[in-house]
């Protein structure tokens, strides 16, 4: 009788906290609606009414405007342009009944047009008031001088029922030109009529909701009820086999225990209190899962469901992590089979686990540091094949048109400007090579080419290739050289040079107006020794942004910027500083800044350099003028597939002004077509491209689906990126050979003479 009662309270208790969830959410429902909702809907309705009066009188502005130019241009007189104007404005309703309209009053004010009250037509309106005493046309008129347009609330009639006064908004706006106020206006009660309308519709759907609501709150009782029944009849039936199983779970080793269809514990071993530290009456009747990893839950559930699906016969064993009772994860595999009755259905889990804690946590430390190894040499090797291409693609048309300026009449000035860009070209060249050789900075493998040069020609090249770029923003920039150094001295020019350019094009970047300043100065105060050394400075000051203080430890590590945000305002791949500083370092210099937030930075530079002696010569490399588009073999038809448009024009004028005749393909699947259709001599075969990529595209020509008798023809590789796995790829795909951006005009030529002589 007592156990019955209980059961009873437990089924109440189960109703209850399903009825009172519901009861709760249709409370919250309604206070929401009516005090959260509803006057949010309310101030929609009137800020949408705001915008429709406000785009009403804009349109009877433009109108106003439209006739103004008619009499300014002649067309109409002024007094003929404002008589139709009022006469159309008249007219003009609009609204739910069409019946909203516009009027017109000027400065002092007199009415110029009213449709309703067309007995205020002329009349001065200084003393005409409203319900509440307020002087409404003399508030508009300040209104309008005040802030030329404006919401102005009062009283009026209804439209054009006189006696019918309700209280109004109305938005008025002055057309300067002749001085007319313009307005018209909207009536609170028409905001009310839509709230009250949208407020009936909410309880609509509430009741509807409501309903919903107490149908689903009946059907989990029902169901609850039912589930409680069903359990009660299963925990009679296996309190039958507790008895049996109490005398194995006692004097096993490894944490054996039972579970129901709902996961739950039934019996466990004493393995349980020794291995996880857990009392085996406390964990009883909780869920196995609130034991286990939340990472692990999913899988293990399915794993579970798995073996009884499978009727008992073990899938494999399951890895996962119980947790002890003093909070440390332990890693366990438990191998599960299923007890069933003599009618073949399910009655429980039977689960054995095994500590295997210390072979997974050298497995994971092993596996983590694999992967921290590979993705970290992944990263590093997809950012510099991309940076690679990103760069080397531009390069290319700049070295390609550069080529093809030089080969026109020039004048010197302009032989200077292409002399200008090619270094420039150079350059960039040797920067993009730095950055892609960064790995061998770190590794201390890069190499010094030291040289005597001249650092005043070296400045002269420098200014030359970016003052126009500081000019362009509107920037002034000076690079100077003090007299006490010496015009000659021995070091690494190229990698002055770079050093300079990362900051200039920074200082560049980061300041919007005022100054760039580069200084070369000789820090010794001794006179100068042959064959001895003393030290550069180069001191670079900008009127920039500026660094924030707590930026500046940071500004030289690499992938480093001052601002991470995507609010940004440049770009850049944060290696600039960072490669100055390792350069530098090499030489044996220093890097040093100064800087504070919206007042500029000065980076000092300090190299040292060594002065020459009598013996040292100045070596000056000149490249050899020859016709790059000598004609010295017969002409070939080429088939050029490259997506970009302007690498692609650039490549066709060189390849047609060594007479060759070019075809260009925009991506692999029109370059497959144009083969089917025409006969080439050679394809070049650019490697990115959408569709088909230039692999993709190879290897399908290469299977004969161009036609079996074309399948041989040879194929150039044409690509920005220059790490060998790119190079590998092509081969393998078929390629014969393989010219990388931007494309040395020789290297192409040899090749073309390769395919005319047969041997490619």
């Amino acid at each position: 009788m007592l156990m019955n009662e209980t059961q009873n309270q437990y089924k109440r208790a189960r109703i209850i906290t399903i009825i009172a969830p519901a009861l709760v959410t249709i409370l919250l429902l309604m206070l929401s609606v009516n005090f959260i909702i509803l006057p949010e809907l309310r101030t929609l309705l009137i800020e949408k009414k705001e915008e429709t009066v406000h785009y009403q009188v804009d349109t009877i502005y433009s109108l106003l405007h439209e006739y103004h130019l008619r009499a300014q241009n002649g067309e109409l007189s002024l007094k003929e342009a404002q008589k139709r104007a009022i006469n159309r404005i008249s007219k003009l309703r609009y609204g739910k009944e069409n019946r909203d309209y516009f009027w017109i009053n000027d400065l002092h004010p007199i009415m110029i047009m009213h449709p309703y009250r067309q007995d205020l037509d002329g009349n001065d309106l200084s003393d005409f008031t409203d319900l509440k005493g307020d002087k409404i046309f003399v508030k508009m008129v300040n209104l309008v001088k005040k802030s030329d347009e404006g919401f102005l609330e009062y009283y009026w009639q209804f439209q054009d029922q006189g006696a019918d006064i309700k209280k109004k908004v109305s938005y008025v706006k002055l057309f300067e030109p002749w001085g007319w106020i313009i307005g018209t206006g909207m009536y609170f009660d028409d905001i009310e009529k839509d709230i009250s309308q949208t407020a009936r519709k909410f309880i609509y759907y509430g009741m509807f909701l409501l309903a919903i609501i107490f149908s689903i709150t009946a059907y989990l009782i029902w169901k609850s009820i039912k589930n409680e029944i069903e359990r009660e009849r299963i925990e009679h039936k296996l309190k039958n086999n507790e008895k049996r199983m109490r005398t194995i779970l006692e004097n096993a080793n490894e944490i054996i225990y039972t579970g129901d269809h709902e996961k739950k514990i039934l019996l466990v071993s004493s393995a349980w209190k020794r291995i996880l530290g857990h009392e085996p009456r406390h964990i009883i009747g909780k869920p196995i899962i609130e034991f286990i990893n939340p990472e692990d839950r999913d899988s293990f559930v399915t794993f579970l469901n798995q073996v009884r699906i499978a009727g008992g016969v073990n899938v494999q064993n399951v890895q996962h992590r119980f947790i002890g009772r003093d909070g440390v994860w332990k890693w366990m595999s438990t191998t599960v089979g299923t007890a069933i009755n003599e009618k073949n259905s399910f009655m429980y889990f039977v689960c054995i686990s095994q500590d295997i804690s210390d072979s997974v946590r050298n497995r994971q430390e092993l596996d983590k540091a694999l992967e921290h190894a590979e993705h970290a040499s992944r990263a590093k090797s997809e950012f510099l094949a991309r940076m690679s291409h990103e760069i080397r693609t531009p390069m290319n048309v700049i070295s390609g048109m550069s080529d093809l300026l030089r080969d026109t009449d020039l004048n010197d000035e302009q032989q200077g400007f292409i002399s200008a860009i090619k270094d420039s070209t150079d350059h960039l060249l040797s920067l993009v090579n730095d950055i892609l050789d960064y790995s061998r900075i770190e590794a201390g493998k890069i190499t010094m080419n030291d040289s005597l040069f001249s650092i005043r020609d070296l400045c002269k090249s420098v200014h030359s290739t970016y003052s126009i770029q500081a000019e362009r923003k509107g920037l002034s920039l000076t690079v100077s050289v003090d007299d006490e150094v010496p015009d000659y001295f021995i070091s690494d020019p190229m990698k002055i040079r770079q050093i300079m350019v990362i900051h200039i094009d920074n200082a560049i970047k980061y300041t919007d107006t005022g100054t760039i300043t580069v200084r070369i100065l000789k820090l010794n105060s001794t006179e100068l020794e042959e064959g001895k050394t003393f030290k550069l400075c180069i001191e670079i000051h900008d009127t920039g942004i500026g660094i924030p203080e707590d930026k500046l430890p940071v500004i030289f590590d690499r992938f480093e910027q001052v601002d991470m945000s995507f609010k940004r305002k440049t770009g850049g791949t944060g290696l600039g500083l960072a490669i100055s500083k390792e350069i530098t370092r090499l030489m044996g210099g220093t890097v040093t800044v100064a800087s504070r937030l919206d007042s500029g930075s000065e980076f000092s530079i300090i190299i040292p350099v060594k002065y020459p002696d009598k013996e040292s010569k100045v070596t000056t490399y000149r490249p050899k003028d020859e016709d790059i588009f000598s004609n010295d073999i017969a002409p070939l038809k080429i088939l050029l597939a490259e997506d970009n448009l302007v690498n692609a024009l650039m490549l066709e004028k060189i390849l047609i002004k060594n007479n060759h005749s070019v075809m260009i393909a925009r991506n692999g699947q029109e370059a497959l077509d144009l083969f089917m259709e025409n006969d080439f001599d050679l394809i070049i075969m650019d490697v990115e491209m959408p569709v088909l990529d230039g692999i993709e595209t190879t290897e399908l020509i290469r299977k004969g689906e161009a036609g079996a008798e074309k399948k041989d023809i040879p194929i150039i590789a044409l690509t920005a990126h220059v790490l060998s796995d790119v190079y590998t790829k092509c081969m393998r795909a078929g390629m014969n050979a393989y010219i990388t951006k931007p494309i040395n005009i020789r290297e192409l030529k040899g090749i073309l003479k390769n395919v005319y002589l047969g041997k490619i």
